[in-house]
């Protein structure tokens, strides 16, 4: 069993006002590859897009211990032993296999994207997307697809403790959406949340702001032009385990302010900087309060570390700056790509 894997095989047991409450990050005792993906959650989604092939292995003996079916309970094809094919309908929506191994079952929820090359103008199917920004030293190309999220599917599962919904900024929910995810940001997700409950912090999800921003939501609200948010691979969070709607008082002196956030950074930077989740790592802030919201971080997969802090009022960065054309790894601070701290 690798480090990853026994980092998550924890239960965490927290003590609150007299009462234990117990947090399970649901992981399995195996892991299966997903077109790339290593996956260990008994719950976790990929994407897809139509008549894509989906690959699934397993590199543990013994093998015949392992069975994959699809929705319907049919075994999936096997091409030999611990690899398994599968092939993405030609109509969007979600579709379910399920990894049985012994006693233990793995279901990964596939979802067959609408194809971004079906855009005109910048929109899909009606829906307003805007125009991805290009720079290749800056951001990666347009996202190959997007999850068409609408009231009929916003309470899906994605991972075993966040919800469709959760990574959609919806103002009119009677209307469909599209939205880039990604399961990188959704492993991300579940590491900080379990680190989050094992430093003693009572926390069944976390509340996530913003998640999915289109570029022309992202331009038209003032953002960084290269955030990760218009790519699936970042949110805007915060710990709000008593449902009050403010960040829980994270630091424990009895006050609910900006040094909870920094709190949070640094149980996040710590995760990062662990060199079993490097694959997972990216960029990091932390900012104050303001009349809109409480203080949150903003957390991606950009895969480089990379540091700041800010208040909503001045969006300034406090840290040194980085080379906008750097490609090494920031490990002591520094900017977001566009000179600009990202929210």
């Amino acid at each position: 069993m690798n480090g990853i894997h026994k980092w998550l095989q924890i239960i965490v047991i927290l003590a609150s006002g007299g009462q234990g409450h117990v947090f399970d990050p649901c992981t399995t005792s195996f892991s299966v590859c997903v077109n790339g993906h290593q996956i260990r959650h008994e719950f976790m989604s990929v994407f897809v897009l139509p008549e894509e092939e989906l690959h699934l292995e397993y590199n543990e003996s013994p093998f015949d211990s392992v069975q994959v079916v699809d929705q319907n309970m049919e075994e999936v094809w096997r091409l030999k032993r611990g690899l398994w094919w599968w092939k993405a309908p030609e109509t969007a929506g979600a579709h379910d296999l399920v990894v049985r191994h012994d006693s233990e079952e793995m279901k990964i929820r596939v979802f067959v994207m609408h194809p971004q090359k079906r855009m005109r103008r910048g929109n899909l199917n009606g829906y307003p997307i805007g125009i991805y920004p290009h720079d290749e030293d800056l951001a990666p190309p347009p996202p190959v697809g997007f999850v068409e999220v609408s009231r009929a599917n916003d309470t899906l599962a994605v991972s075993p403790h966040f919800r469709l919904g959760d990574l959609v900024w919806r103002p009119q929910p009677e209307k469909n959406q599209y939205a880039a995810i990604t399961t990188e940001l959704l492993i991300k997700l579940e590491m900080v949340l379990y680190e989050v409950n094992r430093s003693g912090h009572y926390a069944p999800t976390l509340t996530i702001m913003n998640a999915y921003r289109t570029p022309r939501r992202n331009r038209m609200t003032g953002n960084v032009r290269f955030s990760r948010h218009q790519w699936g691979q970042a949110a805007d969070l915060y710990v709000d385990g008593d449902g009050d709607g403010m960040i829980d008082d994270l630091n424990g002196d009895g006050r609910v302010n900006a040094a909870d956030a920094r709190a949070l950074y640094d149980i996040v930077d710590a995760l990062d900087r662990h060199p079993v989740h490097g694959e997972y790592a990216g960029g990091l802030g932390w900012y104050d309060r303001s009349r809109a919201h409480t203080p949150f971080i903003h957390v991606d997969t950009r895969g480089e570390v990379i540091r700041w802090f800010g208040t909503a009022k001045t969006n300034q960065m406090q840290t040194a700056k980085k080379d906008r054309r750097s490609k090494k790894t920031n490990t002591s601070g520094g900017m977001s790509s566009s000179g600009k701290p990202e929210t």
